[in-house]
């Protein structure tokens, strides 16, 4: 007994003697701990638990620290959205860890026809549109069909990417459209795709001297406008300048753009959506933040857990504290590793998140982000 307090007046003396008090430090431990909740309730209550998907409104624009983005309530290629969409998103809501939101925003572009690379439509083509010829009978009915005519392309084609753009050429037969060309003194035609203000409108006179329609004074297509337009000043002393004609056939330029789920008509500003993750800061819940996620996202099958035996059985990893594997995450990560290489031809330094299915006493699914760098996979924490 004696020996017991002796000890513990050594205890104390050394406590005193050094200012080491256990207690206080776990008090302290937990005073920050508190504050840290403290805060990180107080960012959730002022702000919204994200939806699954959202569209900004002007109000979310005003919240933006760009001027252009404030004023014209859209992102442009000087004020990009992965500059600035996080910072109104962060403003507006919160999410749990790897939550997911599809976000739709305007994007200002100009619309620019990229005439030498556009898609020229097939026979095939117009016939898949429902149309007996390989062409359609007005311009209205080509801006209709086209954007479902390319989203139903797109489905077969994975390499589109969110705001891509395609000029298509087509063709409108018989509408018998004022076209506008330029002419140098060489005889150098070319289409215009607006009307100028010195343009010389084609006469009766002046059909007559070329070898067109005598029913009609117009030419039959644009090839033959081009050729008739260059003849009339090389061949008939006509000035270089521009000209306005009748076309009876007529080629025209739609551009589209793909909004990350369909093709519409491109237009200045132009809705696209964006897949955007809460990447959660564990140490300050406050300094969260929603940005675009190069992941590449996957959920395991069942030809990925036919791979193990220790997976093929019940179609889940076994993460209960027992021999089977995995028996810790490092292991899990080695068996997601492994599928990813077997399955999906998984590279270096390109991050996924898997979803799989598990058993830990009862049946569940959960998330892991991986990554595999200089060959070795690891837990992607972010």
């Amino acid at each position: 007994m004696k020996t017991k307090y002796i000890s513990l007046v050594a205890f104390f003396a050394m406590s005193a003697l050094f200012g080491c008090d256990p207690m206080e430090d776990i008090k302290d431990e937990l005073d920050i701990q508190s504050e840290e909740n403290t805060k990180a309730t107080e960012y959730k209550y002022a702000r919204d638990l994200a939806p699954d998907s959202y569209t900004l409104t002007d109000e979310d624009y005003a919240l933006s620290s760009n001027e252009n983005v404030q004023k014209y309530k859209n992102f442009s290629s000087s004020a990009l959205p992965e500059e600035f969409l996080p910072e109104i998103l962060n403003k507006r809501f919160y999410g749990n860890a790897d939550q997911e939101l599809s976000v739709t925003y305007d994007f200002y572009s100009s619309v620019s026809k990229d005439k030498e690379n556009a898609y020229e439509l097939s026979p095939d083509d117009y016939s898949r549109m429902g149309e007996s010829y390989s062409n359609f009978s007005s311009i209205d009915e080509a801006e209709f069909k086209l954007p479902v005519f390319l989203t139903d392309k797109a489905a077969y084609e994975d390499w589109w990417e969110t705001g891509s753009e395609q000029t298509v050429m087509y063709t409108v037969y018989g509408n018998r459209d004022v076209r506008f060309f330029s002419v140098t003194a060489e005889g150098e035609t070319e289409l215009l795709d607006y009307a100028p203000s010195d343009t010389v409108t084609f006469t009766d006179e002046m059909y007559d001297l070329l070898p067109v329609s005598e029913k009609y004074n117009n030419f039959s297509n644009l090839d033959d406008a081009h050729e008739g337009i260059s003849s009339l000043v090389l061949d008939h002393g006509y000035a270089a300048g521009n000209y306005a004609c009748i076309v009876f056939t007529n080629d025209y330029y739609f551009v589209a753009r793909f909004d990350g789920q369909a093709w519409g008509e491109a237009t200045s500003v132009g809705a696209v959506t964006e897949v955007l993750s809460f990447i959660e800061n564990k140490e300050d819940f406050t300094a969260s933040t929603w940005e675009a996620d190069n992941a590449i996202k996957l959920t395991l099958g069942s030809a990925d857990y036919d791979l193990s035996d220790a997976t093929s059985q019940y179609q889940n990893f076994d993460t209960r504290a027992n021999d089977v594997s995995p028996k810790n995450e490092a292991e899990l990560v080695e068996m997601i590793g492994y599928i990813l290489d077997t399955n999906y031809d998984a590279t270096d330094d390109q991050p996924y998140i898997v979803t799989y299915a598990y058993y830990n006493g009862s049946n569940g699914i959960d998330k892991i982000r991986v990554i595999r760098v200089g060959g070795v996979w690891q837990e992607d924490v972010k």
